[in-house]
């Protein structure tokens, strides 16, 4: 009996030992959230699975506001609560996990930069990586994000391009500061264009995030709500003993976090910054605007290349450049692939009416500013632009190569690789894209095939190859690419009929001209041409071009 009574009484203190324990892990679970029992990276762990849940469309920043306390107790409503409390949080940054893990989310900083982009990696692959800019895009240029520093002309166009060259459903939402300028166009039918610049002590660092149409607003948006302009505040790094401590008292765990024993008393710490406040909803017009201008600000850092001289040397006897039209125009700029400038600076020529060009040719990027076309297309022109009007700079010509490299005023998010080998092959399948009558016929790229019929020009040029593929007027400076999509040459004339006929009583059928991989490379080097050091992947062309290769050329119009 005494034994018993023992083992009774012992059982009974043990119980009520045990009871204040659970009694607390349960107080602490039902407790209402409450941000300021929270460090500033665990409120940004709790914003970035809201966002991902689709509950929050704010900055992910740590600052707990108004928006974020919205999107919780939302997020609680979906749930059947009233109120959110702490139990909720592993459920949620478990549903934030399995997004990010899903679209292969990466967040990384940039120190040249001071800046941190986050991304899906799943969808986007990085296509430059040079000193002023870093890109990423998918295969068809529909989503992407580019990081870089420009100079203060170059940071107004690229707000002005999301503002003129993107038409949204919403009112746009723009910021314009001394320090900062943020452009936010959105249409749920058509994309969105984000642009934020931020000015340090070496100028200005824009980010651009742009979806071309509805099928990646979302991942637009995450990306530009993880965008950071700062100290790298290494976030992955940052232990968060509070959310930990939950994690431990739900008994689940988690990727994100990591429990250490002497975390899980921290449940009630104070917080570590003031909380709240600060936050900048960038898909809400509460407190930017837009007046229909961009005011102008100095230029921190300089403003571009000072022009090179044009080469001199005669035209080749018996073929002729494929001559310009005489009908401009095209279409809007596509947001993220089109460089505009805007009208607003004085030290550049105006926008120009695209309806109004003397004549017309093609172009293609090498790079994220730089452009290349035939030296005849751009020849005695007062003004060369782009598609929609929008003058770029000539930086070299050379008339005894026909070659000439334009600059740009915006980054484009495509550009095309030059082919490693140097020399055509005879017989090799070649594709010529180009915008032949342009404004005459249609405003649409065109693509031709054929194959290298010559390795040399007339009068066996070797600077030329010859090619089968049809060119035409306004062919002229189109890339001809190889079956990888690798630039192998470029469009420059076809065969004189009256030259032929005259010479020998017959009509010449399918013979054209392209220059040489070998001399567009030792143009290049000569007028400071820096084709991307990103080697774009090989695509096969007879499926088709892709659409980073459509979108890599453009129409190139001639004011004179």
């Amino acid at each position: 009996m005494l034994f018993r009574w023992f083992v009774g009484v012992g059982l009974m203190i043990a119980s009520l030992v045990a009871m204040p324990a659970q009694t607390q892990t349960t107080s602490i679970l039902d407790r209402a959230f409450d941000a300021t029992h929270f460090r500033e990276v665990e409120l940004r762990q709790i914003q970035r699975a809201l966002l991902f849940a689709g509950f929050y469309n704010g900055l992910l920043d740590g600052e707990w506001g108004d928006i974020s306390a919205k999107a919780i107790d939302a997020y609680a409503d979906s749930k059947g609560a009233s109120t959110a409390l702490n139990r909720h949080l592993p459920e949620l940054l478990d549903l934030g996990d399995s997004a990010m893990a899903r679209l292969k989310w990466q967040e990384v900083y940039f120190p040249p930069f001071g800046a941190m982009i986050g991304f899906p990696s799943a969808v986007l692959e990085q296509t430059a990586a040079q000193d002023d800019l870093i890109a990423y895009a998918n295969e068809k240029d529909t989503l992407g994000i580019m990081l870089g520093r420009l100079a203060s002309d170059r940071t107004l166009a690229l707000h002005e391009n999301a503002l003129t060259s993107a038409i949204g459903d919403r009112d746009p939402y723009t910021v314009r500061r001394e320090d900062r300028m943020v452009t936010l166009v959105r249409n749920d039918g058509s994309g969105s264009a984000y642009v934020r610049s931020d000015r340090d002590d070496q100028g200005w660092v824009s980010v651009f995030i742009y979806a071309d149409g509805p099928d990646f607003i979302t991942e637009a948006g995450l990306m530009a709500s993880a965008y950071h302009f700062g100290p790298d505040m290494n976030w992955d790094r940052q232990r968060s003993p509070n959310l930990a401590a939950i994690r431990a008292l739900m008994g689940t765990g988690g990727p994100v976090l990591a429990v250490a024993p002497d975390d899980l008393p921290g449940i009630d710490l104070p917080p570590a910054g003031d909380g709240a406040g600060g936050y900048e909803d960038i898909f809400k017009n509460d407190g930017g605007s837009y007046s229909g201008g961009v005011a102008e600000l100095p230029d921190p850092g300089g403003s571009g290349v000072s022009e090179r001289p044009g080469g001199t040397g005669e035209p080749r006897r018996g073929s002729e450049p494929a001559p310009g039209n005489r009908d401009g125009g095209g279409p809007g700029v596509v947001v993220g692939r089109r460089g505009t400038v805007p009208d607003t600076d004085p030290r550049r020529p105006p926008r120009m009416n695209p309806d109004r060009a003397d004549s017309t040719g093609t172009g293609f990027y090498i790079s994220t500013f730089q452009l290349v076309t035939n030296h005849h297309v751009i020849d005695g022109c007062r003004i060369v632009t782009l598609e929609d009007g929008t003058p770029v700079r000539v930086l070299g010509s050379d008339r005894r190569v026909d070659l000439a490299l334009l600059e740009a005023s915006t980054p484009s998010a495509a550009w095309l690789t030059l082919a490693d080998v140097e020399g055509a092959r005879l017989g090799q399948k070649i594709f010529v894209l180009g915008y032949p009558y342009y404004g005459v016929v249609n405003k649409s790229l065109s693509l031709t095939t054929g194959v290298v019929s010559s390795l040399t020009g007339v009068d066996d040029d070797l600077n030329n190859f010859t090619l089968s593929a049809p060119i035409q007027p306004g062919n002229s400076g189109g890339p001809v690419l190889n079956a990888d999509g690798y630039v192998l040459g470029v469009a420059v004339a076809r065969i004189s009929e009256e030259y032929i006929s005259d010479r020998t009583g017959s009509f010449p059928q399918n013979i054209n001209f392209a220059i040489q991989r070998a001399a567009l490379g030792n143009f290049l080097s000569s007028y400071g041409g820096s084709p991307s050091s990103v080697r774009r992947p090989a695509v096969n062309m007879e499926l088709g071009a892709p659409g980073h290769v459509q979108s890599a050329v453009t129409p190139v119009l001639c004011f004179n």
